[in-house]
């Protein structure tokens, strides 16, 4: 063999110029065509090491499964995976093996580059036993091979979605990647259909079709330097008010002018006298009718806190509720959308034949609608107490898993989610781990339970469209897999384990796997039955 390498001879061209009669007396590695020769017969003499070894059960590696030979070796490329069993006997069997095999090579292994990988069974101290044995050398639970974790354990979904993830980062803008990772799909694949996407149920409507061009033409009138809606702030105050819902509803059609005044029915084509029916003198406008009226202003007269000079001189409804809301507190407010909606009341009452009330009468009216619904909704009434005493236990025959979204939890695994999601995707994806992980234990009898409403719903009743629909469609169609499943609402109180589970996973960005054995962490929460 070394005359082989020693027998021929090297010159090298720099610049034009030949340089040298280069006489080698040992290999170039790889600038040698010798060299993948010269490393096939190395590794042939550790692979009989390893074999001979064997053969005298001095090494015992790993069988795949029942009655199948036992590997102890692979090569692949320049890399070698050995395998033994964790004690001092055959770890220091293998040390002499590599031993020999360095003074063969004349190299020394490089155990920076090495590791060990143990079994989930080894205690900690058996592990630092071996890795003195064998070391220096580290664990390689958590090190990367080829871009990849060293070991794949159950959870392949997690491997290859990363291998996913990285190739459509890689093709599309940041943005656009943000985009396609955030849809929500199901890991049983249901087949892809037509929806409708106008509304939240995926269900083509007359009203979500009127809906879907108006807003495209709003967002068209906008342009890039608007501000979006001018009256936003004004339909958070209103729909926050302390106010009975009908007033709220008669607050907003006045702010956008959709209350029937005499001269808005003429503008729609209805023949009709526009003059204001109660003092008879001028056109019935929005304006007119809750605020100039002279009836309407002795009723105005009664509030002492009415800015009555200010509201006279604007001419637009909409531009007086913004500075009043601007100027006042919401308790001002309150009195004055009361007291429009008790002007506007009294005056259908006198249109459609009845009698109507005096200024004084409606002033009351308003004031103890205000300060009625406000003692109301001050009283704080007991909740009915739930029968049910804590977590409870399944049917014989039967399991049960609880499910939790505040990363992705179930039952005593916990899983990591890559991206942020809303809170209900959250839960929904959470319940689909459930689903799964019964199906991987093989499970017939299966109860799913969860303190998110909106899950049971959409599981239970199925959706037609929106993003949900194809987690809630893998969902159901996994069902069908087990001989019986059902899926329950519980109290949050009863679905703390879960819940904890989330939480360490979101806390620690981690996927763990628990079995047979309850997490340290929750052991208080079993104890005491919120498990």
């Amino acid at each position: 063999m070394i005359k082989c390498i020693s027998s021929v001879s090297y010159s090298v061209i720099i610049n034009g110029t030949t340089y040298g009669n280069i006489a080698p007396t040992r290999g170039f590695r790889q600038g040698d065509p010798l060299s993948p020769y010269l490393f096939l017969l190395c590794a042939e003499g550790l692979s009989a090491l390893i074999h001979d070894a064997a053969r005298n059960n001095q090494l015992n590696g790993i069988a795949i499964c029942r009655g199948a030979p036992k590997i102890t070796l692979l090569f692949f490329a320049d890399d070698s995976l050995l395998f033994c069993r964790a004690n001092s006997n055959e770890c220091n069997k293998l040390k002499e093996i590599l031993c020999m095999y360095e003074y063969a090579l004349g190299q020394k292994i490089n155990t920076d580059k090495s590791s060990i990988f143990f079994s989930p069974t080894i205690s900690q101290v058996l592990k630092d036993e071996i890795l003195n044995i064998l070391g220096p050398m580290h664990d390689s639970s958590h090190t990367r091979y080829l871009g990849l974790p060293s070991i794949i354990g159950r959870s392949k979904k997690l491997i290859f979605t990363e291998i996913k993830e990285k190739a459509v980062r890689a093709l599309f803008l940041p943005f656009e990647a943000d985009m396609i990772l955030k849809i929500p799909l199901s890991h049983n694949l249901p087949k892809d259909k037509l929806i409708w996407i106008g509304n939240r149920k995926g269900v083509f409507t007359v009203k979500s079709a009127y809906f879907v061009p108006t807003k495209l033409l709003d967002k068209r009138d906008e342009g890039e330097c608007s501000s979006g809606d001018p009256n936003a702030q004004i339909w958070r105050k209103i729909w926050s008010l302390k106010l009975p819902g009908k007033i709220k509803i008669f607050s907003w059609r006045a702010c956008v002018n959709g209350l029937l005044v005499l001269t808005n029915m003429a503008a729609k084509g209805i023949q009709t006298s526009c003059v204001c029916p109660i003092c008879d003198e001028v056109p019935e406008s929005l304006i007119h009718a809750l605020i100039s009226c002279d009836f309407a202003l002795s009723v105005w007269s009664l509030w002492q806190n009415c800015p009555i000079e200010a509201m006279l001189k604007v001419r637009d409804f909409n531009d007086l509720v913004f500075q009043i809301s601007s100027s006042s507190d919401a308790k001002h407010l309150e009195f004055f959308f009361a007291i429009s909606w008790s002007v506007w009341y009294n005056r259908n009452k006198l249109i459609h034949g009845e009698c109507g009330l005096p200024p004084l009468q409606i002033w009351e009216m308003a004031k103890n609608i205000v300060e009625d619904f406000q003692e109301a909704s001050a009283l704080d009434f007991p909740s009915l107490q739930s029968s049910q005493n804590g977590w409870v236990t399944p049917p014989k025959s039967y399991f049960k898993i609880n499910a939790d979204g505040a990363s992705s939890i179930v039952g005593s695994e916990v899983s990591a989610l890559p991206l942020h999601y809303p809170a209900e995707w959250t839960e929904l994806f959470a319940m689909e781990q459930g689903v799964l992980l019964a199906q991987e234990m093989n499970l017939s009898n299966v109860i799913f339970e969860t303190d998110a409403s909106s899950v049971i719903s959409a599981v239970s009743q199925g959706l037609s469209g929106g993003p949900m629909v194809h987690l809630v469609n893998g969902i159901q169609l996994a069902r069908l897999s087990f001989s019986c499943c059902s899926f329950h609402h519980v109290k949050r109180d009863y679905n703390r384990a879960a819940h904890e589970l989330a939480q360490f996973a979101k806390c620690n960005h981690v996927s763990n796997l628990w079995k047979g054995v309850i997490p340290p962490f929750l052991v208080h929460l079993i104890q005491s039955g919120l498990g």
